[in-house]
């Protein structure tokens, strides 16, 4: 049985366990134009919402920016309402949420 801690949280044979029950990951892509702050306003949402973040990747090319964020919470409805607010953010063109494989 492998075992590993990320983020306070304890992943044991892929399951995602916190003390009081199970932990819902998910993943939010989201491709925008280049802005110089986009970055800070995804970490900004994700903090603001009070969220385990266990990864997140950014990368540039000709045509924007494309940015991964995996993170971990122990309320599910909490998906919407970042969603919401990272396609709200200047310049982002597309954003997509995908339950996040562990």
């Amino acid at each position: 049985m492998s075992r590993r801690q990320a983020n306070g949280i304890w992943v044991e044979d892929g399951l995602l366990c916190a003390k009081r029950g199970i932990v819902v990951a998910w993943t939010f892509h989201v491709v925008a134009s280049g802005q110089r702050r986009l970055l800070a306003g995804i970490l900004q949402v994700l903090e603001n919402q009070q969220v385990a973040i266990y990864s997140f990747s950014g990368m540039v090319e000709d045509d924007g920016w494309f940015v991964t964020a995996t993170v971990e919470s122990p309320e599910d409805d909490r998906r919407y309402c970042i969603a919401a607010l990272l396609y709200g953010l200047e310049d982002v063109h597309t954003m997509s949420v995908s339950e996040a494989s562990n």
